[in-house]
């Protein structure tokens, strides 16, 4: 399996893991089930970590696009993604800057930082 999604109900938030580099079909589906999770569950917090996806470094133009496509429509008020590497970090932040939502996300680099900014919101 190249990702998980779940309901973390200890902490009434959605999880996605990616576990290694996701075509844009696989994208597509992880993300369809994040918004599922969302609804279901009746959360607006997430948190996806990236920490083990491997070589997160060669997503495609297109898987990209459908991340983007797919976080326009989450109904999220936070969320937070782990990401170990510091230069990863600061591209995502550039990004969400520019799509107009870093007040809604954070990139983080830990379980522990995520859940804390996402507590500390409440």
């Amino acid at each position: 399996m190249r990702y998980k999604v779940w309901y973390d109900a200890a902490n009434h938030l959605v999880r996605a893991e990616v576990l290694e580099s996701l075509t844009k079909e696989d994208a597509g589906d992880m993300m369809m089930k994040i918004e599922a999770e969302l609804l279901k569950n009746g959360t607006r917090l997430g948190i996806m970590d990236l920490s083990n996806a491997g070589s997160i470094k060669k997503v495609s133009k297109e898987t990209r696009e459908v991340y983007k496509e797919h976080a326009k429509r989450l109904s999220l008020d936070r969320a937070a993604v782990i990401v170990d590497s510091p230069v990863l970090r600061m591209i995502a932040r550039v990004a969400l800057t520019a799509l107009g939502q870093s007040g809604t996300a954070k990139f983080v680099k830990s379980e522990t930082e995520a859940l804390k900014w996402l507590k500390s919101k409440k």
